[in-house]
């Protein structure tokens, strides 16, 4: 494969297309869902360090269980209901999308309730083994999520499945992260603590369930639907496909969260929460892989339901590199900036800036290999994809065990990085040896010299003024504006600049309808 991509075809122009608009309308919706951001401060503002550890702790579990409870849905869902729209005589694996829907519903709330139920029953065992009793009220709270969310999650992906990104965001990144926020407020008006903090996210769930169920109405039969749902619904093929899908899912989900996990066994609460606070600021990272992931989803279920999947490189090369630019901008913002934003909390959270660092760079070797994630599993080879991510589940687990004793918090965030490197190692590998497609172009190298250079200039402004947020702020500001340039005078290719015009496009359009 040259560097320059052949996109004379009318089918690849159209992915090509929709993978511009779909990321891009996407990717504003995780922007969006940084308001949890903003939740975060508010928690650590006007809680504490210790609440905020203490409900890190309570959510990371809740959130291991969501990935279990369902059950490998959001590749399952779209695969389903692609291949019952696009079957030429009728039979597929899938009768209708209705049915495919019916069998998603069904598999998604049987495994979420019953995980609901376990975590009501093991929460007293869990705070006993942190020695938190304030966790067991919140665990069993929590725990009315799982269904809840996993409901929203067959709802929204049944539209991303017609490759309609919009109501994703309106359900996870406008309203659930508001409702959250909302919550949020109301339990530090009440005094209500931990408990308070629970029930918001309970709110935050069943906002998401009933708006996902609207929108799904749209495009959907729910007469077909609730027919579907007595009989005939593909729901053991589904449950095939989505079981080595969720314990993926369960694995990655582990991956971004045993640090804290095994963190909060070693450290104090208050310590817990300054470390989460540099994870969750390190984490916006990965809604740029995120944002490409739901419109990927689809265009990579068509190739291989034609059996068409010897052509995916163009279009894996091609997200793998327009995350790449994304994530270097973010990146290099966060570390001119991210101590500044730590600050803001509190001077105690100010001791996260370091691992901040190091988890920046871990997201962006894990962000990288995202796209080769979503080509194995679609593709047709789960397995070999939930093998990669054991390998490093354990790789990570080992050096937690053996870091955090000794380094704390900089100990968790080197065993991110490393574990990191590993696993985007064993994806990209993987996606070489079984498509001979890997991402590494010299159209992929302009990015890093942009930022290289942008970051030069972004240190050498800021090295002779005073330590302070102005200063943190205005090396931002130089970093992006550089950034961009370099990438100007760089030069970019093709599909760079149709995503360039398609965004600029978008702004225009909507400052217009501002204006009028």
């Amino acid at each position: 494969m040259t560097d320059h991509l052949d996109l004379g075809a009318d089918d690849e122009r159209r992915d090509i297309d929709d993978l511009a608009g779909g990321a891009l309308v996407d990717f504003v919706g995780k922007l969006g869902r940084l308001s949890r951001a903003l939740y975060m401060w508010v928690v650590a503002a006007l809680f504490g360090a210790e609440i905020l550890g203490q409900y890190s702790l309570a959510w990371g579990i809740i959130t291991a269980a969501i990935e279990i409870g369902r059950f490998g849905l959001e590749r399952g869902v779209p695969r389903f209901v692609v291949a019952a729209r696009t079957a030429p005589d009728g039979r597929a694996e899938a009768a209708s999308p209705e049915h495919a829907l019916a069998a998603a519903l069904w598999v998604g709330m049987a495994s979420s309730w019953l995980l609901a139920l376990g975590l009501v029953i093991a929460a007293p065992f869990i705070a006993h083994f942190y020695a938190d009793p304030e966790l067991a009220s919140a665990i069993r709270t929590m725990a009315w999520c799982v269904p809840l969310i996993v409901l929203a999650t067959v709802f929204v992906e049944s539209t991303r499945a017609l490759r309609i990104m919009r109501f994703g965001v309106y359900v996870f990144s406008v309203a659930g992260p508001f409702i959250l926020l909302l919550g949020g407020l109301v339990a530090a008006a009440l005094h209500a603590g931990l408990r308070g903090l629970a029930w918001a996210q309970v709110a935050m769930a069943a906002s998401m369930s009933v708006l996902g169920a609207v929108y799904c109405a749209r495009y959907y039969s729910l007469g077909r639907l609730g027919r579907a749902l007595g009989s005939g619904s593909p729901w053991r093929a589904m449950a095939r496909f989505c079981a080595p899908v969720m314990l993926t899912d369960t694995v990655h989900a582990l991956l971004l969260l045993l640090d804290i996990f095994v963190l909060g066994a070693y450290l104090s609460a208050d310590r817990v929460g300054v470390y989460s606070a540099a994870r969750r600021l390190s984490s916006a990272l990965l809604k740029v892989p995120q944002a490409f992931d739901p419109i990927f989803n689809p265009i990579v279920s068509e190739l291989a339901a034609r059996g068409e999947s010897q052509r995916l490189g163009p279009r894996y090369v091609v997200v793998t590199r327009w995350i790449l630019t994304v994530n270097l901008a973010l990146v290099g913002a966060a570390l001119l900036g991210g101590s500044a934003l730590l600050a803001v909390l509190g001077p105690d959270f100010v001791a996260g800036s370091g691992p901040l660092v190091i988890l920046c760079l871990a997201m962006v070797l894990e962000g990288g290999a995202a796209p080769a994630e979503t080509v194995l599993i679609l593709g047709g080879h789960p397995g070999l994809n939930l093998a990669n991510n054991l390998a490093w589940l354990a790789v990570s687990l080992a050096l937690n065990l053996l870091l955090i004793p000794a380094y704390g918090m900089g100990g968790a965030a080197a065993a991110v990085l490393i574990s990191a490197a590993l696993g985007g190692a064993l994806q990209l590998g993987a996606t070489y040896w079984l498509y001979r497609v890997h991402p590494c172009r010299l159209a992929q190298a302009k990015p890093l010299v942009a930022a290289g250079l942008a970051a030069a200039i972004g240190c050498a402004t800021v090295a002779p003024l005073p330590a302070n947020a102005w200063s943190q702020g205005g090396a931002v500001i130089v970093f992006v504006a550089g950034y961009a340039l370099a990438l100007r005078l760089l030069g970019l290719a093709p599909e760079d600049r149709e995503l360039a015009a398609r965004t600029l496009r978008r702004w225009r359009g909507r400052t217009r309808a501002a204006l009028r």
